[in-house]
């Protein structure tokens, strides 16, 4: 899940009366729990992270993407819709955390294990 600045989500006035009803830190909570209770990871991605200007494809790092909705990739040509492409990259970055944290205690426990990590497909 990637962390949002609500704050300034709420400033939008198209937004805000809608994201207002919403207890946004409930939900965080709640997301949480579940994860705990099913045996999950629940990693937060950092709200700076590139996530929509970042081609899913190639890494690509598309500067001038302004509001568009949806952009093609100057690099690979992959045509992107900027939600679904933001989804991707934030994917990839959990599991980058998740692999580095991974790492991080089989180094603490100073054991040769190896790990492996499969993950269902959230793909259409």
């Amino acid at each position: 899940m990637e962390t949002l600045d609500i704050k300034e989500i709420f400033q939008n006035t198209d937004f805000s009366s809608s994201l207002q009803s919403i207890a946004w830190k409930n939900l965080v909570d709640m997301i949480k729990y579940k994860c705990e209770w099913y045996g999950k990871k629940f990693i937060q991605i950092n709200r700076w992270f590139p996530s929509s200007k970042n081609c899913s494809q190639c890494g690509y790092y598309y500067k001038d993407l302004s509001d568009k909705k949806e952009w093609t990739c100057p690099h690979c040509q992959t045509h992107h819709d900027r939600d679904i492409n933001a989804a991707k990259n934030i994917q990839k970055e959990g599991l980058i955390d998740l692999i580095d944290e991974t790492f991080v205690n089989l180094r603490n426990w100073g054991d040769s294990t190896v790990i492996l990590l499969s993950w269902e497909s959230t793909s259409p």
